[in-house]
This record gives structure tokens, sequence and C-alpha cells, in this order.
């Protein structure tokens, strides 16, 4: 499943730079061409030469030509929610993974063990959740945009500060967990290579940033 998703992401990512790669290479050629020409009427009129003759003119007369069109923006925001909504599934997977991760069933747990299943789960969701409700709020100018998003034309420092704060406890709590040599859910002693495991919070770490980068919206 995980293999699919980087795969989908790839090829997103692909696509929008390619995209944006056509539309900026166009947009140069133009404005470009309109400048020079403007540049050239002027040089021939170097004594009389009108506002028609300059490379102002020129741009301002066919600036519906230089501007980039709203289907092109259209395009871009469609691609952005699915890279969005394929960020937020491959993430969830990796906290899953990393944090949770049930070997057997549920009501083989203790309570304490229980309790921290329930935790993981309700973050998991959230973490699956949140992106597609600022989509939603955001695509539909909805009332409370400003107060769920980390990010409006400032960034909302309260909702980033909690934000770091539980995942900053979260990087804390591996490193404890790792160093103390646990296994989670269940928290029993595991003698397990530590390298493998600090390399898996390291990706944990590049995917949480991606996350984070993805809901800048």
């Amino acid at each position: 499943m995980l293999k699919i998703l980087n795969i989908t992401l790839n090829t997103l990512v692909f696509i929008i730079i390619f995209n944006q790669l056509i539309t900026l290479s166009r947009f140069a050629y133009i404005y470009n061409f309109h400048y020079d020409y403007g540049n050239k009427l002027k040089d021939v009129c170097t004594r009389e030469n009108v506002e028609y003759e300059t490379n102002r003119y020129q741009l301002n007369n066919n600036i519906k030509n230089i501007e980039i069109n709203n289907y092109n923006h259209h395009i871009i925001l469609i691609l952005s929610i699915i890279f969005t909504i394929t960020i937020s599934i491959i993430f969830t997977f990796i906290f899953y993974n990393e944090f949770c991760n049930m070997d057997k069933n549920f009501m083989f747990y203790n309570l304490k063990c229980k309790l921290y299943i329930l935790f993981t789960l309700l973050m998991t969701f959230c973490i699956l959740i949140y992106p597609i409700l600022l989509i939603i709020f955001k695509v539909f100018n909805l009332k409370y945009n400003n107060v769920i998003s980390l990010f409006n034309h400032n960034i909302n420092k309260k909702n980033l500060y909690i934000i770091s704060s539980i995942f900053g406890g979260l990087i804390i709590f591996k490193l404890i967990i790792i160093y103390y040599n646990y296994n989670i859910p269940d928290f029993a002693k595991e003698k397990q290579n530590k390298n493998t495991r600090y390399i898996e919070l390291f990706y944990f770490i590049f995917y949480l940033f991606i996350y984070i980068g993805t809901i800048y919206l």
C-alpha cells in the first residue's frame, strides 16, 4: 500500500513541477517577446516615438496573452488536493506503524496499553482527517478556516505551538522507548536493533516536516 502511495506521490510531484516549468517558460517567452518588441519600436523611432512604441505599452496591451489563465490554476489546485491527501495517508500509516502497530487482538492488552492504543488511534485519525478538513474549509471558504488552520496570512501561533508540542513530545517519547528497548504498544522489554529503530524514527520526522508543509494552505 505504501509503495503504491509513494509512486502516486512521486508522479504527482513530477506532474506539478513539469506543469509549472511549461507555464513559467511560456510566460517568460511571451513577456520577453513583447518587451523586446517595444524596445525595437522605440529604437527605430528614436526621436519621435509615442506611447505605443514602448515596451511598457506592449506589455500592457498584451496582458491577456501573458497572464497565467485560471484553467492552469484549477489543475494545480486539483493536483495539490490529491497530493495533500496522499501525504496525509502515507504519514498516517507511518505514524501508526511507529507508535502503535498492534500485533494481537485489542482485548488481550491490559488497561494501560488499551488507553495508549486508543490515544494513538485517535491521533492517527486526526492526522488523516485534519488536512482533508483544511481543504474543505479552504475551498468552500467556511467560517472557521482561520481558526483550525496552522497558517493564514500570518502564522497561527497558538495552533502551531499545540502541534509542535504534541509531535515534539511524541518524538521524545519514542527516543526513550528506543533507549530502554521497549516494544509498543504492550511496553514489554524486547531486544531490537537500535540503529534500525533510529532510522525509522528519522523517516517519521522526515515525513512529519513534509506533512506540516502540505498543510501550509
